[in-house]
Formats: structure tokens, C-alpha cells, sequence
């Protein structure tokens, strides 16, 4: 999906906005009529295990969890299941990042050594907090590092050596001259995180959104709590495998956050009300060529190109995929652990927008 200007957001008409609370009920029913039973074949097409749900005006029309079989014994997906969402764990750290820079606690175009300055790469005075969550800090991602793939290598990390590993790394490009994925970015910007606060990254996730928003259901995939998390499994032929993620911690602020579908949707939906962010930030966030944490795109709906705001995380199995329709006022979440693809989730989104949106 190709970037653009996401008028609608940047002029400040953000979810929800200009919405009548006493909407009709009935024309939720219409709206998603039939949708139940496309979102059932699709499902069954793709022999998917998760949970998709369907919201418009922040309210659940659709919502349901789906089972393989040959899964079901072992943990059974309920609408109420918390999945590990991966990279959409990025969206959270950037919020609080520009929760901390509307504080004042953090400037945007500081370099890393300002906030980490025993961080002793030849990039740390070179390389800004606002180039780190754009992703366009040259740095490089994780796969880069030698022998990433293989378990024993990430197991043997420590914070120090892992960090160590991380300012080893050579910039890809000059800082700021291109656009590089790298989950080495976030990493460091849980850590200027905690410099800023004087507090831990988990410390400061609970505190600024998870506890006021109520999101029970949310947590780090190394916490005592993640045993409630669905397992993950890679899929072989017609057979899955169960697969953990080795030291997960090295996913801190990139890619270390469980979720439920509801708290994901809780979440985005108080994020663009404006609970968590002034309308600058926000603005800053959803950037029409920049964004920070998400990626604001256009795709086909009803014959026109609409804008959408969604991430999507990918990790050791479970996939996710959260995608907002601020014209429609509508939000779309799938989560599943049996190593859906991204073009799947990709074509399911679309084609549940189509039903649920397109009218």
C-alpha cells in the first residue's frame, strides 16, 4: 500500500469526529449483513486460528474467534484471547515517544547521545529520536546481525551484549537520507524512553496507556502474565509446528507487546480520539510522508481510492494486522497464530472493508 497525504486525519477531522450518538442500530445490521458468513469462508479458505473483528464508530459489529482443529486441544482461540502483535508494538512506543516530546521531556532532533551517552556508536551524535521512529536512521535491522536466524545465537544475548551488537552496527546510509525498517530503532527508543521518565518501558506503557485505558488484556510476551498469550505455530504443509520466540526480551518497545482484539481497537480508537496525544503530535505521528508507528496509505473502496491508517506485525508464527478507515469511521483487526501471511491478512482486510464499509 503506497504512502499519501491522509487529508482527513491532518486536518484534525480524526475518528469519530462529527459522528451522531444515537445512530441508527439497524443500519449497523445492514451494513455488515452477510458478513458473517464471507468472513467464515475466507477463514475457512485460509484455515486460519485468530480472532477478526469489525468496528464502526468504535463499536464492535462483528467479532469472532476461529479454531483449526488439530489446534484446539492444545489452546483454544476465544474472542477473548491475547495474541503477542509483534511490530504493532512499535505504535505503542511511538505514542509514548511523543507523549514524553509534548512533555517536554524529549526533543524530536536530539541525537541518541543526548538522552544515552555511554551509547558509544559512531552514530549516537549523528542519528535524532524523530529519525529512529521514522525509521530513517540507517541503522540496521535485526536480520542484519550475523547468525540472527538461528536460536542459540539470540539466546546467548544479554542487554549489554546485545547492545554492544547494536552500536557495532554500520550505517546503511547517511541518517535521514532514505528509509531502512530496522527493529534496532525502537529498541533504542524504549531505552531513551527510560532515560527520559526515569522509569522502565513497561513501567511507562502501564502508566500512560495501558492502566487509563483499561487494557487488561495487554502485557510484554517475557511477563509472569504471558502464559495467557496463544501459543504460536508455523504451519508445514498441513501440519503446524509449535515455535517460541528466542529471548524475547530482545523485542523490548519493537515487537514485545501481547494484545486482545478489543484492546486493540480501545486503543487506537482513544489514540485518534486524542486521549493520549495533542492534536500536534497526532499530527506528527500520522505524518502524510512520514508517519511514526503506523503507515497512512490509500487502497480501493467502493470505486474510490479511500485513506487508511494500519500496521502489521509478523513474529515466530503470529501475525496481526490493525487497519483504520477514519472516511467510514470504521476498524478492522485480525489476529492469528498459525503464520498467516501478510498478503493474507492484507486481502482479508480488504475484503471485509468492501462488506463492511463499501456502501
Amino acid at each position: 500500500m503506497r504512502e499519501l497525504v491522509c487529508s482527513l486525519l491532518i486536518s484534525g477531522l480524526l475518528w469519530g469526529c462529527g459522528q451522531s450518538e444515537d445512530t441508527d442500530n439497524a443500519a449497523f445490521d445492514h451494513t455488515v449483513e452477510g458478513l458473517g458468513g464471507q468472513v467464515s469462508e475466507m477463514v475457512q479458505d485460509h484455515a486460519m486460528s485468530g480472532v477478526i473483528l469489525v468496528a464502526l464508530q468504535g463499536v464492535p459489529v462483528f467479532e469472532e474467534a476461529f479454531n483449526v482443529d488439530s489446534l484446539r486441544s492444545d489452546f483454544e482461540v476465544t474472542a477473548d484471547s491475547a495474541f503477542a502483535i509483534a511490530s504493532l508494538t512499535k505504535s505503542y512506543t511511538a505514542t509514548l515517544i511523543l507523549s514524553q516530546v509534548d512533555a517536554g521531556r524529549i526533543d524530536l532532533d536530539a541525537p541518541i547521545r543526548a538522552y544515552l551517552p555511554a551509547f558509544n556508536a559512531a552514530y549516537a551524535d549523528d542519528v535524532t529520536v524523530r529519525q529512529l521512529l521514522e525509521n530513517r536512521s540507517g541503522i540496521p535491522h535485526y536480520v542484519d546481525i550475523p547468525g540472527w536466524f538461528e536460536p542459540e545465537v539470540k539466546n546467548e544475548f544479554t542487554a549489554e551484549s546485545f547492545l554492544a551488537e547494536v552500536e557495532a552496527l554500520e550505517l546503511r546510509f547517511s541518517p535521514g537520507e532514505d528509509y531502512y525498517y530496522s527493529n534496532a530503532n525502537y529498541y533504542l527508543l524504549g531505552l531513551i524512553l527510560e532515560a527520559a521518565t526515569g522509569k522502565s518501558y513497561e513501567a511507562v506503557l502501564q502508566e500512560e496507556i495501558l492502566r487509563p485505558l483499561g487494557l487488561e488484556d495487554s502485557g510484554q510476551i517475557y511477563s509472569s502474565r504471558s502464559q495467557i498469550v496463544a501459543p504460536s505455530y508455523l504451519r508445514k504443509g498441513n501440519a503446524y509446528e509449535s515455535i517460541r520466540i528466542s529471548n524475547p526480551e530482545l523485542f523490548r518497545a519493537t515487537a514485545s507487546q501481547y494484545s486482545s482484539a478489543r484492546d486493540l481497537l480501545v486503543f487506537v480508537q482513544e489514540l485518534m480520539k486524542g486521549s493520549l496525544l495533542g492534536d500536534e503530535m497526532l499530527k506528527v505521528l500520522l505524518d502524510q510522508d512520514r508517519p511514526m508507528g503506523f503507515t497512512v496509505a490509500s487502497v480501493p473502496l467502493a470505486g474510490k481510492e479511500v485513506p487508511v491508517v494500519t500496521y502489521n506485525g509478523e513474529l515466530a508464527g503470529t501475525t496481526s494486522m490493525l487497519t483504520m478507515f477514519p472516511e467510514q469511521d470504521g476498524a478492522i483487526v485480525i489476529l492469528s497464530n498459525n503464520n498467516m501471511s501478510y498478503s493474507t491478512l492484507v486481502e482479508m482486510t480488504l475484503a471485509i472493508a468492501q462488506s463492511a464499509f463499501g456502501q
